[in-house]
């Protein structure tokens, strides 16, 4: 298949769908019968990528860098280079931003910051009005900045281009707005002015999506509940239909939810939404710091309601490295969270990415890493030394009990004695680590060995007690050290 304009979207897993890919292709208009989309996941080689590139002989190549495919997109923009300089090279998302273009040099003609749909159409409208490249790329990259973001009302919606393959067997995403009214130092959004699609357009591409048998809806949307009025019209939407197997997966923001909302929110049955809720830190001067203008104390109420007023499956954030937390504090907050009984607790290390307000602060300069995915190295409270250790917990929180492998044993550790959750783990993962020199790539069994020989030597765990935990969470417990 040829094509003058080919769009190259690098997802991080073969079942994701590129909504950003298919939402370029929507908007290019008369040019999109001349432009073809090509999907590629991290196990793709960069040959691969180039030989697919060269067989459509485009005189446009367009690639949405994202903070997971930056170093495999550097390498094949490098290959183009050498084999293909005459194809126009553009680039745009969350990684293309002013304050990195020059890292672009001889690899691109043109960067597009921000939300890219229509600069991307007049950018290709420009090219393909010109004479073939004669194969010499400029020394910089064109900069074309998007300050204001594109208008949902104008916008085409890229629904139609999911294919029924794409709809049964992979992971597809959908937006109801763009934007966040929030300033979190921390995050790409910050400052984005806050805008809604229309539903009659947005519900009429869903219900479309529906018919061909979606179930899943995976909400791109940054703040679902910034207008809780909206929130409450799309969940209409859903509600008003409930086809069997429906999941809604949102992003929301822990602030106080008004009665519609929460109305809504506990009308869906168990299992139909998953609520991710960014929580990030529970000290209060930290949240304010960072841009967090709830209290947390409103936060664990919010918390508590939907824990106990809807059948929602609920995970919260929270990060680790912030400017101005100690380990102490984290630690606090995360006990916080297990004991409210919050089912999935995401523990992410502060990262700086770029154009961000984060990388501006005083107390953070040169504490990132330049390498993706620029993971904090120290703050004004955590050594790099405290740092990695906390990394250590979050992967074993994550493989034991965010997955569901250990629900039932791992709360043996902190029931036992008077140690914390966040001790008790800690300690756990300290221990593997300094028997096995890792904590990452060790299978169930593994795990389940070094829970029981942990657990064997706590006097207020019976055997008994080890073996039925051991039993609910499917371990067959006749080759463990639990006597």
């Amino acid at each position: 298949m040829q094509a003058d304009i080919v769009v190259i979207a690098i997802n991080a897993r073969h079942s994701h769908c590129s909504h950003a890919g298919r939402t370029l292709l929507a908007n290019l208009g008369s040019m999109a019968e001349r432009a073809a989309l090509m999907e590629f996941d991290l196990e793709t080689q960069p040959l691969q990528v180039v030989a697919r590139v060269l067989e459509a002989a485009p005189r446009v190549a367009g690639f949405s860098v994202y903070l997971w495919n930056r170093r495999l997109a550097g390498e094949i923009l490098t290959l183009l280079q050498r084999i293909a300089p005459q194809i126009s090279i553009v680039l745009g998302g969350p990684e293309i931003v002013p304050e990195g273009a020059a890292e672009w040099d001889g690899l691109a003609d043109a960067l597009i910051c921000g939300e890219g749909e229509t600069a991307f159409r007049n950018w290709c409208a420009n090219r393909l009005g010109q004479k073939q490249t004669s194969g010499t790329r400029p020394a910089t990259p064109e900069l074309i900045i998007n300050r204001e973001g594109e208008d949902p009302d104008t916008l085409a919606l890229p629904y139609a281009l999911y294919s029924n393959d794409d709809l049964g067997r992979r992971v597809v995403y959908v937006e109801s707005t763009r934007g966040c009214p929030h300033h979190c130092l921390y995050c790409t959004s910050c400052g984005t002015h806050w805008r809604r699609f229309p539903t009659d357009r947005l519900f009429a591409a869903f219900e479309s999506l529906l018919e061909r048998g979606l179930r899943d809806f995976r909400f791109l949307d940054r703040t679902f509940n910034a207008d809780e009025s909206h929130a409450v019209t799309v969940l209409d939407f859903f509600l008003q239909r409930l086809p069997k197997g429906l999941r809604i997966h949102l992003e929301l923001t822990p602030s106080r939810l008004g009665a519609p909302l929460l109305e809504r929110l506990a009308a869906f049955p168990s299992d139909a939404l998953h609520l991710e809720v960014g929580i990030q830190t529970l000290d209060e001067k930290v949240a304010r710091h960072i841009g967090r203008r709830e209290s947390r104390d409103e936060v664990l109420d919010t918390l508590h309601v939907l824990l106990d007023e809807t059948r929602a499956a609920l995970h919260a954030d929270l990060i680790f490295g912030l400017p101005g937390e100690d380990e102490g504090s984290f630690a606090a907050g995360f006990d916080r969270l297990v004991g409210l009984g919050v089912p999935e607790i995401q523990i992410n290390r502060l990262k700086g990415l770029p154009g961000t307000p984060l990388l501006g602060l005083p107390a953070l300069a040169g504490a990132f890493s330049p390498l993706p995915p620029y993971d904090v190295l120290h703050t004004d409270c955590l050594d790099f030394a405290a740092l990695t250790r906390m990394q250590r917990l979050a992967h074993v929180w994550d493989r034991l009990h965010n997955r569901g492998h250990f629900r039932h044993t791992l709360p043996l550790l902190w029931q036992a004695g008077n140690r914390s959750p966040y001790a008790a783990v800690g300690a756990l993962a300290e221990e593997v680590y300094a028997r096995e020199g890792q904590v990452h790539a060790l299978g169930r069994g593994a795990w389940a060995r070094a829970l029981a020989g942990t657990l064997a030597q706590c006097p207020e765990i019976t055997p008994a007690r080890l073996e039925a935990a051991l039993r609910a969470d499917n371990i067959d417990s006749g080759c463990l050290p639990i006597t």
